[in-house]
C-alpha cells in the first residue's frame, strides 16, 4: 500500500483559477503531504515543468480540444513522462476517452470529493508501482532468455493476447523471428493432445484460487514444422481485486534432457535385464554343478554301497568284509553331501561376520586339499557394509577358490581385502599353471563372478598367462550401494 503521508510531487494542468484553487483545497482535505506542487496553464509549460519537477502524478483539467497551445498534443505530453496521468473534465463532457488518450484515470470536476480523489491517487500510484516492478521483471526475463535461449512471454489474460520473445522462438520453435504476438488460442492449440487437459486444468485451478502467484508445468508443444518438443514453463501471475489480469514467464526447451533421461532409463532397464539373465544363468550353472556332483560322486558311492550290501546278503562267508566296504562308501557319500551342502549353504554372515566366514571357508578347503591359502585384511573394515554386499564378496572368493582348485594345480593362493576412502578392493591370486585370458575370460566361472560384480558397479580384472599363475582383482566404489543404510 502506497503511503501518501510520505510526500508527493504533484503537477496540475489547469487554466481556470477557481478550479485550480478548489483542487488544491481538495488535496489538503485528503491530508496528502506535498513535497512539491506545481500548476501550469497549458501543455507547453506542462512539458517544461515535467522536465524540471519530475512529478510523481499529473492531473490535467484541460482536454485536447481546449489546449491553448496546439503545437504540443496531449499524446506528446503523455509520452514525456511515466508518471500516472489523471484527466479531470466537466461533468457533462462524455466525449473524452481518457483511456484512449493514455490516461490512467478519468474524474469529473463536479463529482470530486476528498475520498474519491484520494482513492484515485492511491489506485494510480499502486498501479504505477506494479508496472515498474513488472517492467523490471520482464527485463530480467529478457536477459534470461538471451542467456539461455528461453522463450519469454507476457500474457494479458483479460484480453487473451500475449507477446513471445527470445532466441527460443527460432531455435526451439522454428519461427523466423525473435518476437511474436499471439493470442491465447495459439498456445492452447499448440499443446499436445495428451497434455492439454492436464495443463489447462492445473492453470485454471490456480486462476480460480485467486491467491497463487506462481505456476509451473512440463508439456509438449508444437513447433512451426508441426513436430512436438518438450518444454518446462513457469510464470508469475498478477491479480487485480482477486482476478488474474496478467502473467509473465519463460518457456525452457528441455527436449534434449527428456530424451537423454528416456535413453538412460532404457539403458538401465537393459542393464537390469542383463543382470537378471546373468543371475539366472548362474543359478542354472549351480544346479548343473549340483546335479553333476550328485551323479558323478554321491550317486556312484551309494550305488557301490548297494552292490556290496546285496553281495553281503548272498555271500555269508564274506558278509563282514562286504558290509565294511559298503559302510566306507556310505561314509564317503555322507562326506560328499556335507561338503556339497556347505558350499551351497549361505554362510552366517550376520552372526559371524565376513572375515570370520572367509576364515572358515579357507580352513575347510585346506583341510581336504593340498592348497595353502593366506589372507590379508589390509585396513579392511566391514562394520558399515550391508549383509548382501558381504555375501557377494564371500561368493566371489568362494567361486574363485573353486576355480583354482579345479583348474590351476596351484599349491598356494592369496586373498587380499582392503578399504580406502573411495573403494573396496579384493584380490585373489595363485601360483598355478595359469591360462590364456583371451580364451578363458568368457568361461562360466568368471561370468558368475562378473554378474555379481556388476550388481554393485564394480570393476573386474583378470591377469594370467601360461605357467604364470593368475590374479583376479575387483574394485567396488564405496558408495550408498555398498554401505549399510
Amino acid at each position: 500500500m502506497i503511503r501518501l503521508q510520505e510526500g508527493l510531487r504533484v503537477l496540475l494542468i489547469e487554466n481556470v483559477g477557481k478550479d485550480k484553487d478548489d483542487f488544491f483545497q481538495l488535496l489538503k482535505e485528503c491530508k496528502i503531504v506535498l513535497t512539491d506542487f506545481a500548476s501550469v496553464e497549458n501543455y507547453t509549460t506542462a512539458l517544461a515543468a515535467i522536465k524540471v519537477t519530475n512529478p510523481e502524478i499529473i492531473f490535467c483539467g484541460i482536454t485536447a480540444g481546449e489546449n491553448p497551445t496546439p503545437d504540443i498534443t496531449f499524446k506528446e505530453l503523455r509520452s514525456a513522462t511515466d508518471a500516472p496521468f489523471i484527466i479531470i473534465s466537466p461533468e457533462d463532457d462524455t466525449s473524452v476517452d481518457a483511456i484512449m488518450l493514455g490516461a490512467d484515470d478519468h474524474l469529473f470536476k463536479a463529482e470530486l470529493t476528498p475520498p474519491i480523489l484520494k482513492k484515485s491517487i492511491q489506485y494510480c500510484l499502486e498501479r504505477k508501482k506494479k508496472d515498474v516492478e513488472l517492467k523490471e521483471m520482464i527485463e530480467r526475463f529478457e536477459l534470461l532468455a538471451k542467456a539461455t535461449n528461453d522463450i519469454v512471454w507476457d500474457w494479458e489474460l483479460d484480453k487473451r493476447r500475449s507477446i513471445w520473445m527470445g532466441n527460443g522462438l527460432q531455435i526451439s520453435l522454428g519461427y523466423n523471428q525473435r518476437t511474436k504476438k499471439v493470442d491465447a488460442d495459439f498456445w492452447e492449440k499448440g499443446l499436445h493432445p495428451e497434455d492439454i487437459n492436464r495443463v489447462m486444468n492445473k492453470l485454471n485451478g490456480i486462476f480460480k484460487d485467486g491467491h497463487i502467484n506462481k505456476w509451473e508445468d512440463e508439456y509438449r508443444f508444437k513447433t512451426h514444422s508441426g513436430e512436438y518438443r518438450f518444454f518446462y514453463d513457469r510464470g508469475y501471475i498478477i491479480y487485480e481485486e482477486g482476478k488474474p489480469v496478467r502473467m509473465i514467464g519463460t518457456m525452457e526447451d528441455i527436449t534434449t534432457r527428456v530424451l537423454l533421461e528416456r535413453e538412460l532409463e532404457q539403458e538401465t532397464l537393459l542393464k537390469q535385464k542383463q543382470i537378471a539373465e546373468a543371475v539366472v544363468t548362474a543359478q542354472e550353472k549351480e544346479r548343473t554343478e549340483i546335479g553333476k556332483e550328485l551323479h558323478d560322486n554321491v550317486n556312484q558311492l551309494l550305488s557301490a554301497s548297494k552292490l556290496y550290501i546285496d553281495a553281503a546278503a548272498n555271500d555269508i562267508s564274506n558278509n563282514e568284509l562286504l558290509l565294511s566296504q559298503a559302510s566306507g562308501y556310505i561314509k564317503n557319500a555322507i562326506e560328499e553331501i556335507r561338503s556339497l551342502s556347505k558350499v551351497l549353504h549361505a554362510p552366517l554372515i550376520y552372526e559371524l561376520g565376513l572375515c570370520e566366514s572367509i576364515n572358515n571357508l579357507t580352513d575347510d578347503i585346506m583341510m581336504v586339499n593340498e592348497l595353502q591359502i593366506y589372507i590379508n585384511y589390509h585396513n579392511f573394515k566391514e562394520d558399515n557394509l550391508n549383509e548382501n554386499f558381504k555375501l557377494t564378496l564371500y561368493r566371489i572368493i568362494q567361486e574363485q577358490l573353486t576355480n583354482i582348485l579345479k583348474h590351476s594345480k596351484a599349491s598356494q593362493a592369496n586373498i587380499l581385502l582392503s578399504t580406502n576412502e573411495n573403494d573396496i578392493y579384493l584380490e585373489v591370486s595363485d601360483n598355478g599353471i595359469g591360462f590364456d585370458t583371451a580364451k578363458k575370460r568368457q568361461g562360466i566361472g568368471l561370468s558368475n563372478i562378473q554378474s555379481r560384480v556388476s550388481m554393485y558397479a564394480g570393476k573386474l580384472d583378470v591377469y594370467s598367462g601360461p605357467e604364470k599363475g593368475s590374479k583376479l582383482s575387483v574394485k567396488f566404489p564405496l558408495n550408498e550401494t555398498a554401505l549399510f543404510i
